[in-house]
């Protein structure tokens, strides 16, 4: 399945009762970053695609970067470095 975002924003897959979605959306919002939200809750394709990238799972959060890049269920050291070259790269043009 093809994970590219359809734009140049993240996604952002997760639950409103997921610890972890809580905490990645406000590092995404403390860091000034916008996304896209969907809920697998509410979304049965997110909820599909969600599990068609984790074996099966609903494993939230998965970032997806407008590369294709996935990051799922990431500790908050590892979202603010993937942030850095993502603004990096927004900001060089790059891909």
């Amino acid at each position: 399945m093809d994970t590219k975002a359809d734009n140049d924003e993240i996604v952002l897959y997760g639950t409103r009762w997921c610890y972890d979605t809580i905490r990645s959306i406000k590092v995404l919002k403390r860091k000034g970053i916008s996304f896209q939200w969907i809920d697998i809750d509410e979304d049965h394709d997110g909820c599909e695609f969600v599990k068609s990238v984790n074996r099966g799972m609903k494993s939230v959060p998965t970032i997806v970067f407008p590369d294709g890049d996935l990051l799922v269920e990431p500790v908050n050291s590892e979202l603010v470095e993937r942030l850095i070259q993502f603004t990096e790269n927004d900001e060089t043009g790059e891909a």
